[in-house]
Parts: structure tokens; sequence; C-alpha cells
């Protein structure tokens, strides 16, 4: 594996975990709305 596939995997990995936050935020602000 090249140090480039490393850095956008962990990259990928970051995105993935800040998009379920945003997730949730949502959520959290809007119950009810859960699709």
């Amino acid at each position: 594996m090249h140090d480039e596939d490393a850095v956008t995997i962990r990259l990928l990995g970051q995105g993935i975990e800040f998009g379920q936050g945003i997730m949730q935020t949502m959520l959290h602000k809007t119950p009810g709305t859960i699709v």
C-alpha cells in the first residue's frame, strides 16, 4: 500500500465519522424526521 492510499483511506474514514456526527446532530435538533 502506498502512503497516498493510506492518507486517502484515513481522510475517507474521518469524512464518514464527520458525516455521521452531522446526521446525529440534525436528528437530535429535529426529532421525528428519521428517514
